[in-house]
């Protein structure tokens, strides 16, 4: 009996705590863990060894826990951009332009290679950004990047198509057959294709 009342105090008693929520035990879920003990107990097992297993449990729970945490914390550091990254997402669009083959990685590695961020750009974040920026979405950045965005919204605007304007465009190309004229072709095309100019329009058929 007085291992058992040993055994439920060490357990925490009512004031006992959820390592991995921080909250109260649940009083059939700390009866559980008490109902374990005892069997150990039971099975020759000492206070003394079931006090080291419960400790050896609590700090593996804080451990994962802490895992979890630095996870939490890298992921939301690595979706903040720089302002010296978004400069360099301005300058990459621009020496980069719609048509190169892998361009979205040729962007990516200009971005890393200037800037040599601890955890380096992949190719689909400089979509996104491009295509937040581009969009007017507010960026997710605690830095002043007024300027590096104002660059870069130029640029960006052009490139990005919309299911609408890329039918349109598709539309314009089988009603104006190659055989016309390239400019007068191109032109009749733009003016089918809502807010995209003529330059955007022979841009987005390279790409």
């Amino acid at each position: 009996a007085d291992q058992l009342t040993e055994l439920t105090t060490l357990l925490g008693g009512s004031d006992a705590l959820d390592d991995k929520k921080n909250t109260p035990l649940q009083p059939e879920v700390l009866a559980s863990h008490v109902r374990t003990k005892v069997l150990q107990v039971r099975e020759g097992k000492s206070i003394q060894d079931i006090q080291a297993e419960l400790a050896k449990q609590k700090a593996r729970a804080q451990e994962e826990a802490a895992v979890a945490e630095r996870q939490r914390l890298k992921k939301k550091l690595k979706q903040q951009w720089s302002k010296e990254e978004l400069s360099a997402l301005a300058k990459a669009v621009k020496k980069y332009p719609p048509g190169g083959a892998n361009r979205w990685g040729a962007i990516a590695l200009f971005v890393n290679n200037l800037c040599k961020p601890d955890n380096p750009r992949t190719k689909e974040e400089c979509i996104e950004k491009f295509n937040q920026i581009a969009s007017g979405a507010k960026p997710n950045n605690n830095n002043n990047t007024t300027t590096a965005t104002t660059s870069t919204t130029a640029d960006a605007s052009s490139a990005v198509w919309t299911a609408d304007q890329d039918r349109q465009l598709q539309e314009g190309l089988s009603k104006f057959p190659s055989s016309m004229d390239k400019n007068e072709r191109w032109n009749n095309i733009a003016k089918g294709v809502d807010g995209k100019t003529k330059r955007d329009c022979v841009q987005r058929f390279k790409a």
